[in-house]
Protein backbone atom coordinates (compact mmCIF):
# COMPACT_ATOMS: atom_id res chain seq x y z
CA UNK A 1 0.00 0.00 0.00
CA UNK A 2 1.35 3.35 -0.95
CA UNK A 3 1.14 5.58 2.15
CA UNK A 4 2.23 8.69 0.26
CA UNK A 5 -0.74 8.38 -2.08
CA UNK A 6 -3.16 7.97 0.84
CA UNK A 7 -1.63 10.96 2.61
CA UNK A 8 -1.93 13.14 -0.51
CA UNK A 9 -5.56 12.08 -1.01
CA UNK A 10 -6.41 12.96 2.60
CA UNK A 11 -4.59 16.28 2.28
CA UNK A 12 -6.49 17.17 -0.91
CA UNK A 13 -9.79 16.16 0.70
CA UNK A 14 -9.07 18.35 3.75
CA UNK A 15 -8.08 21.29 1.55
CA UNK A 16 -11.41 21.01 -0.31
CA UNK A 17 -13.31 21.61 2.94
CA UNK A 18 -10.98 24.48 3.89
CA UNK A 19 -11.65 26.25 0.57
CA UNK A 20 -15.42 25.73 0.93
CA UNK A 21 -15.26 27.27 4.41
CA UNK A 22 -13.45 30.34 3.05
CA UNK A 23 -15.98 30.79 0.28
CA UNK A 24 -18.83 30.69 2.79
CA UNK A 25 -17.43 33.88 4.37
CA UNK A 26 -17.35 35.92 1.15
CA UNK A 27 -19.88 38.67 0.60
CA UNK A 28 -22.40 37.61 -2.01
CA UNK A 29 -23.10 40.14 -4.77
CA UNK A 30 -26.68 40.33 -3.47
CA UNK A 31 -25.29 41.68 -0.16
CA UNK A 32 -23.72 44.67 -1.90
CA UNK A 33 -25.95 47.52 -3.05
CA UNK A 34 -24.53 49.06 -6.23
CA UNK A 35 -25.71 52.43 -7.53
CA UNK A 36 -24.12 53.86 -10.64
CA UNK A 37 -24.18 57.44 -11.83
CA UNK A 38 -22.30 59.28 -14.54
CA UNK A 39 -18.59 58.59 -13.91
CA UNK A 40 -19.04 57.10 -10.42
CA UNK A 41 -20.28 54.02 -8.60
CA UNK A 42 -21.54 53.76 -5.01
CA UNK A 43 -21.01 50.49 -3.15
CA UNK A 44 -22.86 49.90 0.14
CA UNK A 45 -22.87 46.67 2.11
CA UNK A 46 -24.20 45.53 5.44
CA UNK A 47 -21.63 43.75 7.52
CA UNK A 48 -20.24 43.63 11.04
CA UNK A 49 -16.56 44.04 10.22
CA UNK A 50 -14.30 46.54 12.00
CA UNK A 51 -12.78 47.91 8.81
CA UNK A 52 -12.74 47.27 5.07
CA UNK A 53 -10.57 47.47 1.96
CA UNK A 54 -11.84 47.80 -1.60
CA UNK A 55 -9.71 46.56 -4.51
CA UNK A 56 -10.09 46.56 -8.27
CA UNK A 57 -7.68 44.63 -10.50
CA UNK A 58 -5.48 43.99 -7.47
CA UNK A 59 -5.12 47.71 -6.71
CA UNK A 60 -6.16 49.07 -3.33
CA UNK A 61 -8.74 51.80 -3.97
CA UNK A 62 -9.96 52.55 -0.45
CA UNK A 63 -9.51 51.65 3.24
CA UNK A 64 -11.97 52.61 5.96
CA UNK A 65 -14.37 51.70 8.73
CA UNK A 66 -17.67 52.56 7.01
CA UNK A 67 -19.32 49.79 4.95
CA UNK A 68 -19.55 52.00 1.88
CA UNK A 69 -17.33 53.34 -0.88
CA UNK A 70 -17.80 55.70 -3.82
CA UNK A 71 -15.53 55.25 -6.81
CA UNK A 72 -15.31 58.57 -8.67
CA UNK A 73 -13.87 59.83 -11.95
CA UNK A 74 -14.56 56.63 -13.89
CA UNK A 75 -14.54 56.34 -17.65
CA UNK A 76 -17.99 55.88 -19.19
CA UNK A 77 -19.06 52.41 -20.38
CA UNK A 78 -16.06 50.67 -18.80
CA UNK A 79 -16.89 47.54 -16.81
CA UNK A 80 -15.20 47.24 -13.43
CA UNK A 81 -15.04 44.53 -10.77
CA UNK A 82 -14.44 45.04 -7.07
CA UNK A 83 -13.14 42.88 -4.25
CA UNK A 84 -14.17 43.92 -0.74
CA UNK A 85 -12.08 42.60 2.14
CA UNK A 86 -13.58 42.61 5.63
CA UNK A 87 -11.53 42.69 8.82
CA UNK A 88 -12.55 41.87 12.38
CA UNK A 89 -10.05 42.26 15.22
CA UNK A 90 -7.28 42.71 12.67
CA UNK A 91 -8.02 39.46 10.80
CA UNK A 92 -9.42 39.13 7.30
CA UNK A 93 -12.84 37.54 7.56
Amino acid sequence: MNYKLIFLALLAFSFMFFVQDLKAKELEPSQVNVKSRVNEIDLNWEDNGDNYEVYSNGELLWKGVEPKFTHKDLEENTPIEYDILRFKEGKNI
